[in-house]
């Protein structure tokens, strides 16, 4: 009887036993594969900057009968065939009868010198015969036509440029508040017309301007340029 619990109890031990060792047998759980990390992607490659093209300089536009840069210059009367030298910072243009201005300040305003030509056919039609009787029938106009406006009445010159027959004569007028001096200066021409030269500016002011711009016109005058 005593034999028998002994054996029953070393069974019972040897089953523990058994049952521990299994445990310690059993495979540990594979663990879950891990994603490897994804690439680093590249950064979008960033475009070299392009050189913007460099516009080309526009010319800007120039006034009628002004060349783009500065000296002295010449026009042309395309009706009476005479030309004139002027100073290219002024604006010179012909006029519609042919004659030929210069203005110094805006293309419309004062100071400017106009030169013209009064031809033979003209002057059968006027009475006129030569420089000295054009400018006396003028002077005679001006007081009929400016009357009251006349501040200083006309009033002879003698010639700008030595060794030139020209005779002329200068007035002041009041005009929208303005005092204006015109000036006049007429001389014979090769073919016995009469070439006209007239400057307007403001009193007291532009005075060197037109006598420069008269000088060089009736210096460089020239007939059939």
């Amino acid at each position: 009887m005593k034999n028998r619990i002994i054996a029953m109890a070393l069974v019972i031990v040897m089953l523990f036993a058994l049952s521990a060792c299994g445990k310690k047998q059993e495979a540990a759980p594979t663990p879950a594969p891990t994603e490897a990390p994804a690439a680093p992607t590249e950064a979008p490659a960033t475009p070299a900057p392009t050189a913007e093209p460099t516009p080309a300089p526009s010319a800007e536009p120039t006034p009628a009968g002004v060349e783009p840069d500065s000296g002295v210059h010449t026009i042309k009367s395309s009706t009476k065939n005479f030309s004139i030298d002027y100073d290219s910072k002024y604006v010179a243009n012909e006029l519609p009868s042919g004659a030929i201005i210069i203005n110094a300040g805006t293309e419309e305003g004062i100071p400017y010198v106009t030169v013209s030509i009064m031809e033979k056919e003209i002057m059968g039609q006027q009475n006129v015969t030569d420089a000295t009787s054009y400018l006396l029938s003028l002077s005679q106009s001006v007081v009929e036509e400016l009357g009251d406006a006349i501040i200083s009445a006309p009033s002879q010159l003698p010639s700008p440029i030595e060794g030139r027959d020209l005779i002329g004569f200068y007035y002041v007028f009041q005009d929208g508040g303005n005092n204006i001096v015109c000036t006049y200066f007429a001389e014979k021409a090769a073919d016995d017309s009469i070439v006209v030269y007239n400057a307007r500016s403001l009193e007291g002011e532009d005075l060197t301007t037109v006598n420069s711009i008269l000088q060089l016109a009736v210096e460089s005058f020239k007939l059939g340029a």
